[in-house]
């Protein structure tokens, strides 16, 4: 950090306009405001040293006081727009965990002001932790995963719009995200910003091409229900291409496992009830909320965990029960297999024996 400070500072003979605005923005905080921040941070273009001619410099800080909100501003200089806004620790922990865009921002920052050391090794602590995500295939897929799941509920808004050019906007940012999302599954994200968005989808061998055909096609749409049918298809193919994501084996956790058995019985004996009491709106809800639950910990754990409502034919409750009965006691087994304690106690007098032991 202070290499790059003094690299700034230094009697440079023509120092470049981005030069001369970082020296400016260093000095005002050192000199009015190194109190009220904990970190500013350089990240983008300039950091990785792709920039142009019209190229501003990208800049964030961590605010410590309510006084910081004075520094968050634009700059027009010379017809380029400087930026500078603030993120909270709060927020950089939420990108760290990979549940935003702005995941560049953080894996690529340079830390040109710290407050102290321990705001330095903080945002590196930070840093590292998004690698790790990043380099999870598990984690990273159920992130892209959701993501696209984000990308469905923006969707339903487009089939209210009637304005062409907003729908075409729309369109185009769906698919992006599509494309975001297909490369975060793999470890990817934009590093280098839009402009290289060609060099992020070149690393992953066997990206989907329909989903770059789609983006390069929807610009020359003019009727806004192919442009609706073209996200649509961008959103199955990147679906499909994330789910097909090769499975990690996993160690599945007993206590996890276990945990989720003792709450999952409760909705079996639920589905039971309602089948029983031939109540088919609450059998059928109640069933589709054990099967969210074991699906979770099948995208988790990889153990082999079939569906419930998979059945080809409308079926009675009578047949429902059974079938749910039958996956219900496989799980059983899988899950005493590894470890788990599916018998629990025999009455209230020995879990609290067990207990108390």
């Amino acid at each position: 950090m202070k290499n790059m400070l003094n690299y700034f500072r230094s009697e440079v003979i023509m120092k470049t306009q981005n030069e001369r605005y970082l020296e400016e923005i260093l000095n005002l905080i050192e000199t009015d405001y190194s109190a009220d921040i904990d970190l500013l941070v350089l990240y983008g273009s300039y950091v990785n040293g792709n920039t142009h001619a019209k190229s501003d410099v990208d800049l964030f800080y961590v605010p410590k006081t309510s006084r910081s909100q004075e520094l968050c501003k634009t700059y027009l200089i010379q017809d380029v727009g400087y930026d500078l806004f603030p993120i909270s620790w709060e927020r950089l922990e939420n990108i760290a965990r990979l549940n935003e865009f702005l995941i560049p921002l953080l894996v690529k920052g340079k830390v040109l002001y710290a407050q102290s050391p321990k705001e330095e090794t903080r945002f590196i602590q930070l840093q590292k932790q998004a690698t790790t995500y990043l380099n999870d295939p598990l984690y990273r897929t159920k992130i892209a995963k959701q993501r696209i799941d984000e990308t469905t509920q923006r969707l339903g808004k487009m089939s209210f719009l009637i304005d062409h050019s907003i729908i075409l906007q729309e369109a185009i940012c769906r698919i992006e995200e599509c494309i975001d999302a297909v490369l975060l599954s793999r470890g990817i994200v934009h590093l280098n910003g839009i402009r290289n968005f060609s060099h992020d989808i070149a690393q992953v061998h066997d990206f989907p091409t329909g989903l770059t055909d789609i983006l390069d096609a929807l610009p020359h749409q003019k009727v806004p229900s192919i442009c609706l049918s073209l996200v649509f298809e961008g959103m199955r193919i990147a679906t499909s291409f994330i789910s097909s994501e090769p499975p990690v084996s996993k160690t599945p956790k007993v206590d996890d496992l276990t945990a989720f058995y003792q709450e999952a019985i409760s909705t079996y004996h639920k589905i039971l009830a309602a089948c029983d009491a031939d109540d088919s709106r609450w059998a059928y809800l109640a069933t589709a909320h054990l099967q969210k639950e074991m699906m979770i910990v099948e995208d988790e754990m990889r153990i082999g965990v079939l569906p419930l409502l998979d059945f080809e034919n409308d079926v009675s409750l009578s047949d429902l029960k059974q079938h749910v009965s039958k996956r219900w006691n496989d799980i059983k087994s899988k899950l005493e297999e590894l470890g788990c304690d599916v018998i629990g106690f025999r009455d209230v007098e020995d879990a609290f024996k067990k207990v108390e032991s």
